[in-house]
């Protein structure tokens, strides 16, 4: 269980943001034996690494682009694939070719994924589509890449809890708020939690928080160019791909499928935002994609859509470069004593997920070395722990979410990693969703919301106005998804929801904007 403690007044080194890089930071840090807070304004995992595809990049989709993050990724993937099983599977990933301009692209992707480091191999038309029936027939060459599926939220959790277990302390809710500057150092953090404003002390801090690094930094007084890139995604109702399915091409809009637990998802767009929270897709950017994820599979015409999302890539503006997908996406550490006279304050950024064990290597020598501390970084020899123990199949007396398969135990297992040990309050069913995918099958929280609140209130006495406020929350945030793509059985599923939660519940105006 990741628990949330008490946040020391004082330590060496704060990390902002507690996503995959965050958490690997603190991770790493804490395996050096540096003493490490992390402060997340929400939950683990709940930014950029919760909203991402669940792509498990081989490098192959950027050989030609940008090859030197095809590099950094081929070489993670391989890597933490082995110190993470429990997270990522090896679906592996197919490249299909389907009309002449596919077919012009391929010699050029061969040639660089083979320069890359990124194992790639033609395979038989009739074997892929044995392998993966459903592809569009009319595909003229596939060629077979080391992409996988991943489980950004677990891997997240897991490396959190790795970190706590090695002295780091994860503060979730910590909204950092400013800087405290000594002359040319950052010396604290100001951070709001529970309502209350507080201040810690500390020789180093890194920022390792996605797209909000820009703002972030301007707390601090230095500039981090970055360019916030919103990438919009659909989840379909069935696993209809077993593969990881790219259009062999450059990159582009809903060009990728990947299965992911029982569904699969089409991605992605790529719009370049002025704030990274804004997480919105239009239904003609829902339909779009869907329309493009017909060329790769006809069948997902017949497949119910459940939702669609979106999240805000951590694009740095590198000076000169075009914007949206021609900016890289390799590894940006800043130095900020080096590049703007502040010392005490480093900012890691751009990358992908399949990079953050790298990401945070990086970030974490730098600081290792300003601290004077020679340990070098274990974090490619160390399996991230419980693994064997969080597989191990539970004793499942009933279900909860039906969907998702998510019985009793797990749910208050995911429940318990909730939890507020400094305080004894729940947080929220989002966060229970993120550990156990309550709500993320096909009725999006209309049959597990209140079972799964029943559960929190064995534990916690909410008031009724607090305990309904938690429900309508986490209903609310499921239909914004459901909105863009809502048509056939997924208006009858929210009609009926609605009816459920308007009527018999009598909590929701059936008239308002829910």
């Amino acid at each position: 269980m990741v628990s949330d403690v008490l946040v020391p007044a004082e330590t060496q080194v704060v990390v902002v943001g507690g996503g995959a890089t965050g958490a690997g930071v603190a991770h790493d840090l804490a395996l050096r034996g540096i003493q490490v807070v992390l402060l997340e304004r929400g939950d683990l995992a709940s930014g950029t690494t919760g909203r991402n595809h669940g792509l498990w990049h081989s490098g192959a989709r950027y050989v030609v682009r940008d090859p030197q993050a095809a590099k950094e990724c081929i070489a993670e993937n391989l890597l933490v694939r082995q110190l993470a099983p429990m997270c990522i599977e090896p679906t592996g990933g197919f490249f299909m070719a389907l009309d002449d301009q596919d077919l012009e692209y391929a010699p050029q992707f061969l040639a660089e994924c083979q320069a890359c480091g990124v194992p790639v191999e033609e395979i038989d038309v009739a074997q892929a589509l044995a392998r993966e029936p459903y592809l569009n027939p009319a595909v003229q060459r596939v060629f077979q890449v080391p992409d996988a599926a991943v489980d950004p939220f677990r891997l997240t959790v897991y490396t959190a809890r790795s970190a706590q277990r090695h002295g780091a302390v994860i503060a979730r809710r910590a909204e950092v708020t400013g800087f405290v500057r000594s002359g040319d150092a950052v010396v604290g953090v100001r951070y709001v939690r529970h309502r209350e404003e507080h201040t810690i002390a500390c020789q180093e801090v890194v920022l390792a928080a996605g797209p909000w690094c820009g703002k972030l930094a301007q707390l601090a007084g230095v500039e981090v160019d970055m360019a916030p890139d919103k990438g919009a995604m659909v989840v379909f109702g069935h696993r209809v791909v077993n593969t990881v399915v790219n259009r062999c091409r450059l990159p582009g809009d809903g060009d990728i499928l990947v299965p992911e637990g029982t569904t699969c998802i089409i991605g992605t767009t790529s719009y370049q935002v002025a704030d990274p929270d804004d997480t919105s897709v239009s239904a003609e950017e829902a339909q779009g994609l869907i329309q493009a994820g017909m060329e790769l599979v006809p069948a997902l015409a017949q497949v119910r859509r459940y939702r669609a999302y979106a999240g805000s890539r951590p694009i740095y503006h590198w000076p000169g470069a075009q914007p949206g997908r021609w900016l890289s996406r390799a590894t940006v550490l800043i130095d900020h004593a080096e590049r703007h006279g502040v010392r005490g304050l480093v900012t890691i950024t751009g990358g992908k997920l399949t990079t953050y064990r790298l990401m945070a290597q990086e970030a974490s020598d730098l600081v290792a070395r300003r601290l004077g501390v020679n340990k070098p970084c274990t974090t490619h020899l160390e399996p991230l722990g419980e693994g064997e123990e969080l597989q191990r199949p539970l004793p499942e007396a009933s279900v909860i979410c039906g969907c998702e398969g998510a019985g009793l135990e797990r749910v208050r297992r995911a429940i318990a990693d909730t939890l507020q040990e400094a305080d004894g309050k729940p947080l929220d069913l989002d966060d229970v969703r993120r550990r156990s995918r309550l709500g993320m099958g096909t009725c999006q929280g209309a049959f597990c919301g209140y079972r799964a609140l029943g559960l929190l209130l064995e534990h916690h006495d909410l008031s009724a106005p607090a305990a309904e406020a938690m429900l309508k929350e986490f209903l609310e945030r499921r239909w914004r998804g459901i909105r863009p793509v809502l048509e056939g059985p997924q208006a009858r599923e929210l009609a009926l929801t609605h009816a459920i939660y308007a009527g018999q519940f009598g909590f929701i105006d059936p008239g308002g904007s829910s």
